[in-house]
This record gives structure tokens, sequence and C-alpha cells, in this order.
């Protein structure tokens, strides 16, 4: 006997849901006997995150995750679907199952265990907005052959803080945007961000042409000792 379940004459019992159940038996001489019946159920699938990894660099196909998952009856079989063709590894040893390649976007696992329950697990992979160089001022080198030219960096998106850096030249990478004591030259320009990302621009630095005098006239005192010349 339990909610909703009656007297049955085969002593056959289905649609049980777990639970306690008193089974009573009689015979045609009203002979009576009782047993308790335990039925159990598995404990219900569920998951957690052991790793997360957004993708690095606007664009690229780099994140990852590894979902554990627990309850259930072992003998998982996975099922994903979002953008791309992903695919995944289960590690059965650690009850992990791991995804990489990852574009940005949303995803769906679902989980399917030996009795074909089901459970389905959600997640979004994000990216940083694209690394851009918006403008590179230059100021140009002031007299011919110094190298007091200087370039001021405009970046944005990606993944904060910046560092600089320009090619054709030997300028280590700097925090500052502001990259100075350049010669004439054209060079490329490079900014990284906090993930590794890189945007690259141009700039030319000029200088004025050399100072000549191309032409000189003297005359000479009048008398000796005059300061007419």
């Amino acid at each position: 006997t339990a909610p909703g379940v009656g007297n049955v004459l085969t002593g056959f019992f289905t649609s049980l849901c777990a639970g306690t159940y008193t089974v009573t038996v009689a015979d045609v001489n009203g002979c009576i006997g009782t047993t308790t019946v335990l039925i159990s159920e598995p404990a219900p699938i569920s998951s957690s995150f052991a790793t997360f990894y957004n993708v690095f660099c606007n664009g690229d196909c780099d994140g990852a995750v590894e979902i554990i998952v627990a309850g259930g009856t072992p003998g998982y079989i996975f099922k994903i679907t979002g953008p791309g063709a992903p695919s995944g590894t289960y590690y059965p040893m650690f009850n992990i199952y791991y995804i990489q390649n990852l574009c940005a976007g949303a995803y769906i696992v679902q989980i399917t265990d030996t009795n074909l329950c089901t459970y389905n697990v959600n997640f979004v992979i994000t990216e940083p907005p694209p690394l851009y160089i918006d403008s590179v001022v230059a100021t140009n080198v002031l007299c011919n052959g110094n190298c007091n030219g200087s370039v001021y960096v405009y970046a944005s998106g990606g993944a904060a803080p910046y560092t600089y850096s320009a090619t054709g030249w030997i300028i280590p990478w700097q925090a500052s945007p502001v990259i100075s004591n350049l010669c004439a030259s054209m060079y490329t320009i490079q900014v990284s961000d906090a993930n590794g990302c890189n945007a690259t621009s141009t700039s030319i630095i000029t200088q004025p042409p050399i100072l000549t005098i191309s032409n000189a006239t003297f005359t000479n005192p009048t008398c000796l000792g005059m300061n007419d010349g």
C-alpha cells in the first residue's frame, strides 16, 4: 500500500515512485502476510564547472570548459550544440567532460546516463571587443639628423591595460602611449593588451632638410683697423 497504489491480484506492481511500500498478501483462508519494500532511485544528474575559459582575443576560438558530472547512473553520453562543430572528451576517472576550441556564443551540453535520464548544461562563452589602434599622432623631428620625434598612440577595445612599441627602431614595450626619441623613418606601431592580443598601424616621422649656407659674399674693411667689412 502507498498513495496511488491499490490492491492487485497478480502481485505485480508497476509505475512506482521511489519510497517505502508495505506489501500485504492474503490467501483464500484469510491468512495475511506483510513485508516492506524500499524502491530507490539514483541521484539526479548534476554538474559544475571545474574550469571555464572565455575567448582571449576577439574572433579567436580558444575558449574551453571542464564540466564535472555527478549523479544519475554512470555511462554518460554527451551531445553539445553551439557555434561551429564543437566536440569534447570525457574522462571517466575524474567524471570530467572537457571541451576546447570554443568560439564565442551560447552552448548546450545534453548529458544522458545509462537509464536514459537527461540533463542539460547551458553556458555562454564570451570574447572581448576587437583591439583597435584608433589613431597615431606623430611629432616630427625638429632638426635634420636629430632623433627627437615621437608618436602618441590612441587605442581602444581588447582588454586593458595596454603596452606599446614601435618596430623599425629599437623601442622596448612600454606602458606609456607616447613613444619618443624617434629618428626620421617609417614605423610599425604595435599595441598589445592584457590577453596578448595585438593591433598594428604605421606612422612616418619626417625631418626637415639639412640646413646649409648655399652662398656667401664678403667685403674687406676699407682701411686697417676699420670695422666696416
